[in-house]
């Protein structure tokens, strides 16, 4: 058996990964809440790797309950049930094109003049044409009446009166220009899963089910905490040497535009006791906490051992990424997921858009996505021994052109940015052209 004390942490290897304080199992109340496969996995002391990060993150991502919610207001949330065509689809067989309909007489017969009947426009009851030698003039929409196998388009014919004449030449095939029922989806198939995000189309295939409302994820409660002595609120005043809480105010932004309507804004100076209370604050009103810095080696950096003594047991400290290297992360009895990431506002940034983000999707029922892929518009040095994370400005949808900056506390360079790439760990140098993750600003 192996100990590793880290903090107030003993993790035992040779145990399944047991986390003790003391002798006995840390956080019992915690456990007992969670079943077994929710259970917190062990601590990782040492530095981790990206794909290390995210995978401990997304097993650690809490489910949240389907709630109903009204069509109208579902636009950008995450279906939570399957949904089934309620008729076939098309439920008859749909006139494609402005013109005539004709029998299958007709058609087969090669007339070619015809005398029009009656009209019949979308939304009407079907109709019969009487005279096989006839026709009825139809609108796109419109049920092919009974008794017809096609549609002729206005293009190809002229009318005189109530003398349609086709265009000379003109081949005629069954069913042209139909629409035919079913082709699309019969009765009781299946038209969307769960874990589909509901944008405009999604939302059409509902208003097209009659659906009125839909179960979604329900969106969790979030907490967003800034740390620092330096940090005034903005519409304050502040000193030469105080700076404003530019994260914060950039992860609601971001939470706002993905439709996280429940966030909550705090601020603790660097003190045990004013972190504690915040923290404590915000982890009995809400789902998920965010920290903002606080948790690197420095002499005010209490975030950590502030949470641990809150029982939140800690899964990771340090990922091999740059920026962004010192972020903490554990889950609180309960379940419920705390970030705390690093207060430089570029690693803040990214770690929040590459691990935050997701996750928070993830909880309301929506898969982990793959990537976007770009092409690096220039070539790039590397170490080799860390993940990059760089600022890019994306070109014509898929050239990423690296934004030049001062560091993970130059927030002003990012005003040109559309997101990052991300370079894995192991190449020295990355040459123009080369295909990378690209990771949107939200």
């Amino acid at each position: 058996m192996h100990i590793v004390c880290m903090s107030r942490l003993l993790y035992l290897r040779g145990f399944e990964g047991i986390l003790v304080h003391g002798g006995k199992p840390l956080i019992e109340g915690l456990r007992r809440s969670l079943d077994d496969d929710q259970a917190p996995r062990v601590y990782h002391p040492v530095m981790i790797s990206v794909q290390e990060a995210e995978r401990i993150v997304a097993q650690h991502s809490p489910s949240s309950p389907p709630v109903p919610c009204p069509l109208a207001k579902a636009q950008g949330r995450i279906l939570r049930e399957e949904i089934h065509a309620d008729r076939d689809q098309p439920p008859f067989h749909r006139v494609m094109m402005d013109g005539i309909a004709i029998s299958p007489h007709a058609r087969e017969s090669g007339q070619t003049s015809f005398l029009i009947e009656s009209t019949h426009a979308a939304g009407a009851p079907p109709l019969r044409l009487n005279d096989p030698t006839a026709c009825i003039q139809v609108m796109t929409g419109a049920t092919l009446p009974e008794g017809c196998d096609g549609v002729i388009p206005y293009e190809d014919l002229s009318i005189r009166g109530q003398q349609a004449e086709l265009n000379p030449g003109l081949v005629l095939k069954p069913m042209q220009w139909v629409h035919v029922q079913g082709a699309d989806r019969k009765k009781n198939e299946r038209l969307l899963a769960p874990g589909m995000r509901l944008l405009s189309p999604q939302i059409a295939i509902l208003a097209s089910t009659g659906r009125t409302e839909v179960r979604v994820g329900a969106i969790p409660s979030i907490a967003i905490v800034s740390t620092g002595n330096e940090l005034v609120d903005i519409g304050q005043e502040l000193e030469p040497y105080q700076i404003r809480p530019s994260n914060a105010y950039g992860f609601h932004a971001a939470l706002n535009r993905a439709g996280f309507d429940r966030v909550d804004l705090s601020h603790a100076r660097d003190d045990r006791s004013a972190i504690r209370q915040c923290v404590e604050q915000a982890l009995s009103a809400h789902d998920v906490l965010i920290l903002s810095g606080g948790v690197s080696m420095g002499k005010l950096d209490f975030v950590p051992e502030v949470l641990e003594q809150l029982s939140v047991v800690p899964l990771f400290h340090k990922i091999r990424q740059r920026p962004g290297k010192p972020f903490w992360f554990g889950v609180a009895p309960g379940g419920k997921q705390v970030f705390a990431l690093p207060g430089n506002p570029l690693s803040s940034l990214i770690c929040f858009h590459r691990y935050v983000l997701p996750s928070l999707f993830q909880s309301m029922g929506e898969p982990m996505r793959r990537h976007e892929q770009v092409l690096l518009g220039e070539g790039i040095g590397a170490t080799g021994t860390s993940t990059l994370f760089i600022p890019v400005t994306l070109k014509q949808g898929i050239e990423a052109i690296p934004i030049s900056h001062h560091g993970s506390g130059d927030l002003s360079a990012l005003a040109e940015s559309t997101g990052f790439v991300e370079l894995p760990e192991g190449p020295l140098h990355f040459e123009k052209g080369t295909a990378v993750g690209y990771h949107r600003w939200n």
